[in-house]
């Protein structure tokens, strides 16, 4: 892949190849040198796919926090370690593949889904519209102070995804919140729920 970059990316510094123990942290360094700098306009700094450890290490040695962490859903139930690390540090967690890994495939968890329709039609009612499974899956998340990254190539979808849609959602009560946790731990987990429950 490094050969395939262009000559002037390559020509920019050493073959990060060559030193991967260390590569990641001269590129933390450089975020941070843009970060404060007055020439460029960033407003936060953050990192993608860090473990616990990883946080840890950068911690040693970084000037600036990071501000974000970028992370697949999995990780809010699979290592609340450190989403517990973020939140006490300030770091703000956003999730990707929030959509693809659970509701896009109902038929892993069919009896999670189920249960994860009826507080869609629960929540739909009170408002007196329609509101997807995959809508309470992203309100729960900002809900919880997680900011989302849905992705998608079609429109109706993007509507679907959209801030205004899903800022519409009121709070779940205790009840949706749990029944949503256990849906989400389900879909991951590919262990679908015990009992089913009839939905219309």
């Amino acid at each position: 892949e490094e050969l395939e970059l262009p000559e002037y990316v390559r020509s920019a510094g050493p073959d990060p190849s060559n030193d991967p123990d260390n590569a990641w942290k001269e590129s933390w360094r450089l975020l941070e040198d843009m970060y404060l700098s007055d020439k460029y306009p960033l407003a936060s700094i953050g990192v993608s796919n860090f473990h616990l450890t990883d946080i840890e290490h950068l911690d040693n040695f970084a000037r600036i926090h990071p501000h974000v962490l970028q992370v697949n859903i999995w990780s809010l139930l699979f290592d609340v370690n450190l989403v517990e690390y973020c939140h006490k540090h300030r770091i703000h967690v956003q999730v990707y593949n929030a959509i693809q890994g659970t509701v896009m495939n109902p038929e892993v968890a069919p009896r999670a889904f189920h249960r994860i329709q009826k507080v869609a039609y629960e929540i739909g009612d009170e408002l007196g519209t329609t509101v997807t499974p995959a809508q309470v899956i992203l309100a729960w998340l900002i809900q919880h102070g997680v900011s989302v990254i849905p992705r998608t190539s079609r429109l109706a979808r993007l509507e679907e995804n959209s801030a205004v849609a899903i800022m519409n959602i009121p709070a779940m009560n205790d009840t949706q919140v749990e029944t949503v946790a256990h849906t989400v731990e389900s879909y991951l987990s590919g262990d679908d729920l015990e009992q089913d429950i009839h939905v219309s």
